[in-house]
């Protein structure tokens, strides 16, 4: 039975957790794409309205790569994903210097804790193969074959 017509837009390939990055990336996106009409319209403010379209490709941009199965998504997350990780640390620590304590360290955990468990799923083998990446391990037929080549002489 062939996939409806909607459904051609997603990869065959696509796993769960690849799809639910991929909502959680969208839904951010859609967040700061509501943040620059506030800037611009509301506020006055372009300044604003400009840097939240840009983290609002800079979001949208991988989301829909990845449910493209596209390598560079993968790739651009996972880059995307250790920096804010970096910066949720930084959070942490400037929250134990500051008074505001709990709303900086809290910021700080929530970011470190998303977007490090994004990297470490985009990281697994499994995420790997789903890309197209091989693991450089031999499956068992291939180390079956090869064994059989050498016992033959071949």
């Amino acid at each position: 039975m062939d996939r409806p017509k909607w459904w051609r837009f997603f990869h065959p390939d696509l796993t769960l957790p690849i799809i639910v990055i991929a909502v959680f990336l969208f839904i951010i996106a859609l967040g700061n794409l509501f943040g620059a009409y506030q800037s611009l319209f509301r506020e006055k403010n372009l300044n604003g309205a400009l840097l939240a379209g840009f983290s609002f490709f800079l979001y949208a941009a991988p989301a829909y790569g990845l449910l493209q199965l596209k390598r560079w998504a993968r790739l651009f997350e996972i880059v995307l994903s250790l920096l804010l990780v970096a910066l949720g640390m930084i959070l942490v620590f400037s929250g134990l210097t500051n008074r505001e304590f709990f709303y900086l360290a809290t910021q700080g955990v929530i970011i470190t804790v998303v977007h490090g468990s994004i990297a470490v799923y985009l990281l697994t083998e499994r995420c790997r193969r789903v890309f197209g990446f091989s693991s450089g391990q031999k499956t068992e037929k291939q180390s079956a074959t090869e064994s059989e080549k050498m016992l033959n002489g071949k």
